[in-house]
């Protein structure tokens, strides 16, 4: 082999290694963190605060809603839940990425106060 063959070879092993990393960077699914609700949550009001934090520029979405997020990535929404079970899905992406999906289940009482053995926070 010759030195201009080796060459071709590392430059195109190189190229190909750096287009991958650019490409798996950009389809990767942005971070999602969830700081409330939490998984069960259990409460007799029915106006909860959902807030978390993600990726600066992606998109945001409550149940299908988009919602703005700020600058640092954070973002907070009241919603208005209705009693019985409700199902939270949040999502989280960027133009090209996969979606980072967070789900969680609210428990809403109706008109009852919370006993000594229910907590919220489950």
């Amino acid at each position: 082999m010759t030195i201009g063959r080796i060459a071709g070879i590392l430059f195109s092993v190189a190229f190909l290694g750096y287009f991958g990393i650019q490409f798996s960077t950009l389809t990767h699914a942005p971070s999602l963190e969830l700081y409330s609700p939490t998984q069960g949550l259990i409460t007799s009001s029915k106006s909860i605060e959902i807030a978390g934090k993600t990726l600066p520029g992606a998109l945001v979405k409550i149940n299908n809603a988009q919602i703005p997020i700020n600058q640092d990535g954070s973002f907070s929404k009241r919603l208005v839940l209705g009693n019985g079970v409700n199902k939270l899905v949040i999502e989280a992406k960027k133009r090209y990425s996969r979606v980072r999906t967070i789900a969680r289940d609210v428990f809403i009482l109706d008109g009852e106060k919370l006993s000594g053995t229910a907590r919220t926070g489950i």
